[in-house]
């Protein structure tokens, strides 16, 4: 009994003893750190954090995989809209046209020397002669710095676009995943976006092309206008140059437009339907704009050609 009741006394006080000690530990971990999980506990944690974040791992996988195609082609659109188009391959072309016109400078000089001795008192046809000897020292000065003054404008286009492209989200040309219904809307449409993208980056190439090439035809549209005879022409030469240019800034204040529109709940949800429409109206300003310059260059011909007839006719 005597040993009994020792071992009892024994284990009550090893307990108090472990008590005390259990709430001076737990006092001490409260006021420093939480209490190791253990290797397995940690394990638990890493794998549960794992497995939540694998809807989200595979949902930028499959963003990733439809934005794939599309880059490449968002990114050679703002080039062909942002970048002035090289006009250096067609330099030697330019010296070649400017070298030909230069001939012509001889030649209306003279006409003019003898416009102004033939004219005696008549005085309007003193003012002609005077007036192809303005524009004919004008061409003179305007038709070799003709590509330099092509260069600055281009420059100066692209400066603005640029401006106006840079303000643009980048996430917004992209279909990212804002809900779940934007999700299924955008994967349905996303084929129906890479084409508009495919037509878009056509007709950018054309006009890229034809505002390179433009540096041709910049100085016979002024040596054109400068000639009385043919200033409907070089009026033609240039606005249509000019309309092809200064397009890109248009399109890209469109963009800029379309890319607030996504900010207004009304379009949160069908942020595809805005970027494939804005791409739309890039294309049919552009084509518009193409077609408007032929329109109104076809409409001042026709005036040309059919008010002096009627003159004519007119008894």
């Amino acid at each position: 009994m005597k040993k009994q009741s020792r071992y009892l006394q024994v284990s009550i006080i090893l307990i108090a003893l472990l008590l005390t000690f259990n709430s001076v530990s737990a006092s001490h971990n409260d006021d420093e750190e939480p209490p190791d999980k253990g290797f397995f506990g940690n394990i638990f944690d890493d794998l549960t954090d794992a497995i939540t974040a694998i809807p989200e791992m595979l949902l930028d996988l499959f963003l990733d995989i439809i934005n794939a195609p599309i880059r490449p082609l968002l990114s050679f659109i703002k080039t062909l809209l942002g970048e002035p188009p090289s006009t250096s391959i067609f330099k030697s072309i330019w010296s070649i046209v400017v070298y030909i016109f230069s001939f012509c400078f001889s030649l209306i000089l003279v006409f003019c020397g003898f416009s102004f001795i033939l004219s005696g008192h008549d005085v309007e046809k003193r003012e002609k002669a005077k007036d192809w000897l303005k524009n004919t020292l004008i061409l003179i000065i305007l038709l070799p710095a003709s590509y330099f003054i092509y260069e600055l404008i281009l420059q100066f286009s692209a400066g603005l676009t640029n401006f106006v492209l840079n303000i643009i989200r980048p996430e917004f040309f992209l279909i990212t995943s804002n809900n779940l219904g934007d999700i299924f809307l955008s994967l349905a449409l996303s084929i129906p976006y890479l084409i508009v993208l495919l037509l878009t980056g056509i007709v950018l190439v054309i006009r890229y092309a034809l505002i390179s090439a433009g540096v041709i035809f910049f100085p016979i549209g002024i040596f054109f206008y400068f000639i009385s005879p043919l200033k409907s022409y070089g009026s033609f030469i240039i606005n249509f140059l000019m309309i092809n240019i200064f397009i890109g800034f248009i399109n890209a204040l469109f963009l800029l437009a379309f890319s607030k529109l996504v900010e207004l709940p009304v379009f949160s949800t069908l942020k595809i339907l805005v970027m494939i429409s804005a791409f739309l109206i890039i294309d049919l300003i552009t084509i518009f704009a193409m077609v408007f310059a032929l329109i109104k260059a076809a409409v001042n011909f026709g005036k040309t050609v059919v008010n002096p007839v009627v003159k004519i006719v007119k008894p």
